[in-house]
């Protein structure tokens, strides 16, 4: 083995390695540097500019409405199109639960909206509203309303639009919802709170039934059971009072 002059890792002369090194990096600079003007040079001399918008994923929002903050977006170069801005205007409307604005080569942006999903119709001061799964409070779009329960009461007096309903508040009035369904009632029209969060649920038939505040879904499954054993015995209900497990009560219609 030589024991002359120390070697670098690489086998070359001290000095040498450290020179390729450098040369290397220089080239890459200089690499970057030529690209960039390349690209540059491109942009200026032929601008690639967004010429068409897709819009989707719109259902009770029309997609006129959504151009009229997407339009702003035509004619701006597609590398660099301002979309952010955009996408906060969009946002602002509270029936938008979010946007994505993708880029599609070379002249297409696809703006994606998803849309709050109605659970309940609230009886507001100012008009009617709904209300999602998060108890966002929104504007009904334009034409018929969709069809999903009133929900109204002493506890929602001060709803109003762009606000939230109270959170335990609307996860009984969701349970109720869920729960009536599950147990396979008629379609609930109205949902009421009073002013202790208590429940009474209006279904198509008509038939009213007193819930209070907890064990909705047992009492629910009840109330279907004691419904269907009533009219057995040809005694149509009225109202069902399950507020208290243990000592349930009826009223019948009224001929």
């Amino acid at each position: 083995m030589n024991k002359g002059a120390p070697q670098s890792g690489c086998g070359l002369p001290p000095g040498e390695y450290e020179s390729r090194q450098a040369e290397r990096q220089v080239g890459r600079f200089c690499l970057r540097v030529a690209l960039v003007g390349l690209l540059c040079g491109l942009y200026a001399a032929q601008p690639v500019l967004v010429r068409r918008l897709r819009i989707e994923g719109c259902r009770a929002l029309s997609e006129a409405t959504v151009r009229q903050y997407t339009d702003v977006l035509i004619g701006q170069h597609w590398a660099v199109a301002r979309t952010r801005p955009v996408q906060k205007r969009l946002l602002a409307l509270l029936s938008i639960k979010d946007v994505r604005l993708r880029r599609w080569p070379f002249q297409e942006i696809t703006v994606s909206i998803a849309e709050r999903k109605p659970r309940a119709l609230v009886s507001a001061r100012t008009g009617p509203l709904l209300v999602d799964d998060e108890g966002v409070l929104f504007e009904p779009p334009d034409g018929p309303l969709p069809k999903c329960p009133v929900l109204s009461g002493q506890r929602l007096k001060g709803a109003k639009l762009g606000g939230r309903l109270d959170a335990e508040d609307l996860g009984r009035v969701l349970d109720c919802l869920r729960s009536a369904q599950a147990a396979k009632l008629p379609a609930p029209s109205r949902v009421v709170l009073d002013g202790n969060g208590g429940l009474t649920l209006y279904t198509a038939g008509p038939l009213c039934i007193h819930l209070g505040r907890q064990d909705l879904r047992e009492k629910l499954l009840l109330a279907k059971y004691a419904v269907e054993s009533l009219r057995a015995q040809q005694k149509p209900v009225a109202s069902l009072d399950l507020r208290t497990l243990d000592c349930p009560t009826w009223s019948p219609h009224l001929s």
